[in-house]
């Protein structure tokens, strides 16, 4: 068939031609090519980098970003050779903060484009005006460690005129009594100065905030993340709580750098996924240790992710302070508490959704599972299964003696509801913080018939007293109830991942009811799916009421 297409399109275009049509198809798809290309640039400059030395040259970090992003870096020698050794301590960052900190104090500059870094000289601002007759000087440093820094940005606002610091951190520059200079530099707060009539100027400048003061909690306290030394990725309770899914286990997917979430089955009440923290190490248990507030606890699915203020993942020498119980990692779940001096304030959130499947099978048809079982007779020496007659009127699909039917599509649904409310109250005065919150959870199965699904209901209180400067004791309680419904415990597949695999044993010419009925019809010897998926076989009810308290006194 292509042969014969592309004789005609020579025989019209001559014997190396190239029709119009196909002219406008190959130029639709270098555009196509061409907005890919820029969509994965896009994604790749969101890569994250850590990088952590003393001294080292800029020649050493940029071989670590290239190795951990893939970016490649055009510079000479000669140019590099100017630059001095830094010292960094990047987790997590982008490849833009990294290059920041690196190129603070450096005679140079650089430009990204696609995935190329271009590291070129600092150049001096042309001067394109006429220089007054007033000649000022200046110093420009640090205003944490006092150290001058060199190719600082020294500009008169409003005008092309301008310089940059010396190596010494040093500038001159001829300006007029009534000018305002602006003193800017990569990974430094700018400053603006007003001259007044003044020849001779000191100038520090603080370095831009990045997040890195923001506290992590780790083990028994909590660090800055500038301070943090060990592997310990984090996520605050906000992000948590913007994630549809019910379990908060869940929740963390796609959140936490090497944290592995997989979720088996989607069953109400029974969808704790498996955690894997960089990945499995063993054969034996892989669960990471769980701490809430402090206290080893089960349950991290069934939390109310409203009442979260961050999670916290431990890995490798991290993890040590809590014994070998903490070979897996650890989990360290921090939950909300109120604040001193301030009024009550009122939260109320509501969620309704609908999940689905993350893949639905497809299923045959019973057209094809007669051809197919007819070609495995034939290859066995049998005789056909289904006669010619058969395999028409199952293809015309019009006889309901002949039926077709799907049954994953029969049992399951394309979309199951489920909502989320909760109310929260909290404050404090001069010495008491208080907390109360109150959550209800509603999940449907995923089945058509019967009525499996979860009721939950979740409260936490506590409350903190300043007793002295010293001194901080408090209490913290959470309850839990869980209302369960589910099939049959009398049912062969009783939970959802053996009910989903017995629907694949039903084949797509069977009936599920008696003709003209609503009436289930035994298939597999006496038994029928329909009837396990639903309450005719019965059903079972659970419920389970949890309640967990925690008493603390903190000495600081």
């Amino acid at each position: 068939m292509h042969w014969n297409a592309l004789s005609k399109a020579s025989e019209k275009s001559g014997c190396f031609g190239i029709s119009p049509k196909m002219v406008m198809v190959m130029k639709l798809t270098c555009f196509l090519m061409l907005v890919g290309c820029l969509q994965v640039s896009a994604a790749a400059f969101a890569q994250k980098v850590t990088i952590t030395g003393k001294q080292i040259t800029l020649k050493q970090v940029f071989k670590q970003i290239r190795e951990q992003t893939g970016y490649n870096f055009i510079y000479s020698n000669k140019t590099i050779r100017e630059a001095t050794p830094v010292t960094l301590d990047v987790k997590d960052a982008s490849v833009q903060e990294a290059l920041n900190q690196a190129f603070a104090g450096q005679p140079l500059s650089y430009t990204i484009e696609d995935k190329i870094i271009i590291v070129r000289p600092r150049s001096v601002l042309p001067v394109v005006k006429v220089l007054p007759a007033k000649e000022i000087t200046g110093l420009v440093s640090d205003s944490a460690t006092g150290q001058p820094l060199a190719g600082v940005t020294v500009k008169v606002k409003g005008s092309n005129i301008g310089t940059i610091t010396d190596a010494q951190g040093k500038f001159s520059l001829e300006v007029s009594d009534r000018a305002v200079l602006v003193v800017s530099y990569l990974g430094y707060t700018p400053k603006t100065i007003s001259v007044n009539g003044r020849m001779t100027f000191d100038i520090s400048l603080a370095a831009t905030s990045t997040g890195l003061n923001q506290l992590v909690v780790v083990g028994y306290g909590t660090q800055k993340k500038s301070d943090l030394t060990g592997a310990i990725v984090s996520v605050s309770g906000k992000d948590i709580a913007k994630s549809p899914a019910i379990n908060v286990a869940s929740s963390l997917a796609g959140q936490l750098p090497g944290v592995i979430i997989n979720s088996p089955t989607g069953e109400p009440g029974r969808d704790d996924p498996s955690i894997l923290i960089r990945g499995m190490s063993t054969t034996g248990n892989t669960s990471p240790l769980v701490i809430i507030d402090g206290v080893e606890r089960g349950g991290l699915g069934q939390l109310n992710p409203n009442d979260i203020a961050s999670i916290s993942v431990l890995k490798d020498a991290s993890a040590a302070i809590y014994g070998a119980e903490a070979a897996n990692g650890v989990i360290l779940v921090t939950t909300k508490k109120g604040k001193l001096d301030s009024a009550p304030e009122i939260d109320f959130s509501y969620d309704e959704g609908l999940s689905q499947p993350t893949r639905n099978p497809i299923m045959a048809d019973s057209y094809t599972f007669a051809l197919v079982s007819n070609e495995i007779n034939a290859q066995q020496g049998l005789s056909p299964a289904y006669s010619a007659t058969d395999l028409a009127k199952y293809k015309a699909g019009n006889d309901p003696n002949y039926p077709n039917t799907n049954w994953y599509n029969f049992i399951v649904k394309n979309w199951t509801p489920q909502h989320r409310a909760n109310l929260a109250v909290s404050g404090g005065g001069k010495s008491t913080t208080y907390f109360l919150s109150f959550g209800q959870v509603y999940q449907d199965g995923q089945y058509k018939f019967g009525t499996e699904n979860i009721k939950r209901y979740n409260l936490r209180a506590n409350i903190g007293v300043q007793v002295t400067k010293y001194l901080k004791v408090g209490i913290d309680l959470a309850g839990r109830v869980d209302n369960d419904h589910y099939p049959s415990t009398d049912a062969p597949y009783r939970s959802a991942n053996e009910l989903n695999s017995h629907i694949f044993l039903y084949q797509p010419n069977w009936q599920p009811y008696w003709p003209g009925t609503k009436d289930p019809q035994p298939l597999r010897g006496s038994e029928n799916i329909l009837n396990w998926v639903n309450d005719n076989a019965g059903y079972q009810t659970q419920k389970v009421n949890t309640f967990q308290s925690t008493g603390y006194i903190n000495w600081q």
